[in-house]
């Protein structure tokens, strides 16, 4: 907009050279629109990162290196306040044979086909992630016919046989997996949860929410055009909210498998099987946070104008009227206007103490 006193180009809010102050044009509008931006741009972020790096996750198969690596009789799980190796807490759990001993618990957890049978489920689950599949279910069944089809081996560790009753024991035990699949295929298999999780692994999600940060910064730009705001104060919104978001994120990626580890049962496994996926999320977020830092640094520059603006609201606001001193003049003393001789024959104006016009030799005075 143009200052209504000097005409001079001056923005919305800001003091002209010539002391004017431009009125606030569409306040409101333009802050709600700023709001409603910077949510956006939060959740954008979000769900950018979140999208990238589970993608990332899952193509580079994190999860199946995690579970190749680990020693499951070793993890340790929390029950009844005391902390426990995996195998000891099999043992007394779900064993009553005392020929069985943890060494032999450990030796099974770490069997081939243990982790092949939980590397299979998790390259399911990828599968369907990526749209590729069915969404896969872990049962009671399968694990009773795992171990069955394995008896050989188990023969061998312990000189035990698998007999039918503890096939069913062990189906009761597992029930709660029969629970967990009726609640999957509720909410997860069809319908709008299994949209959601497609979506989010998607690799064209990426680039859409990629794609609305660029239009999310455009519209802020314009709108800020549009109602003589200045550019730099849009970019230094938009890229605090970007940089702060991941800087978020990056913190929540680092220390919540810590806090998990604490405070979950099976914590410790959880974080073990996130450990090396929890710096992709770190990686890609700080990527980002890098981006929100280069927007806020361009905007520095842009923001000096309003600056040097403030400063001369503040010289014109300390040199106003009503706080500037009020000088007295001094009072003029009265000069006495001497009496007016004019001659009556030439109209001559002589001295008031005349008797006679200098001009023509008149008798002034009686």
């Amino acid at each position: 907009m143009n200052c209504k006193n000097c005409g001079k180009k001056v923005f919305a809010k800001e003091i002209c050279q010539c002391g004017e102050k431009a009125p606030n044009v569409h306040g409101f509008g333009v802050g709600l629109n700023s709001v409603l931006c910077m949510v956006l741009t939060i959740l954008s972020v979000i769900l950018l990162i979140a999208s990238i790096s589970f993608n990332n996750i899952l193509n580079r198969d994190l999860l199946t290196e995690s579970i190749e690596n680990l020693d499951f009789g070793s993890i340790q799980v929390r029950d009844d306040g005391k902390t426990i190796s995996l195998d000891e807490y099999i043992l007394d759990e779900y064993i009553d044979d005392e020929r069985i001993s943890v060494e032999n618990v450990d030796n099974v957890l770490n069997k081939p086909f243990i982790k092949n049978f939980i590397t299979d489920k998790l390259d399911g689950y990828k599968e369907y992630c990526l749209n590729k599949g069915e969404l896969i279910y872990v049962t009671s069944d399968e694990i009773v016919n795992l171990i069955d089809e394995n008896q050989d081996e188990l023969y061998e560790e312990a000189s035990l046989r698998f007999l039918d009753p503890d096939k069913e024991e062990l189906r009761d035990n597992l029930s709660f997996l029969d629970e967990l699949n009726r609640d999957m295929k509720e909410h997860i298999s069809r319908g709008f949860g299994a949209a959601s999780v497609r979506t989010l692994f998607s690799l064209i999600f990426s680039v859409f929410l990629g794609v609305l940060l660029v239009v999310i910064l455009i519209q802020w730009l314009i709108v800020y055009a549009k109602n003589s705001r200045r550019a730099g104060k849009a970019l230094r919104k938009y890229g605090l909210s970007v940089m702060i978001t991941a800087l978020a994120v990056i913190l929540l990626s680092v220390f919540v498998p810590v806090i998990m580890d604490f405070a979950l049962p099976w914590g410790e496994l959880v974080s073990e099987l996130v450990s090396s996926s929890k710096w992709v999320f770190v990686i890609v977020s700080a990527i980002i946070a890098v981006y929100g830092g280069i927007v806020f640094a361009v905007s520095i520059p842009m923001l000096r104008g309003s600056k040097q603006n403030q400063q001369i609201e503040v010289v014109s606001e300390t040199t106003s009227p009503a706080s500037a001193p009020i000088t007295v003049p001094a009072p003029v003393e009265e000069v006495s206007v001497e009496e007016k001789n004019i001659c009556p024959s030439c109209q001559h104006e002589n001295k008031a103490k005349a008797s006679f016009c200098s001009r023509c030799g008149t008798k002034l005075k009686d």
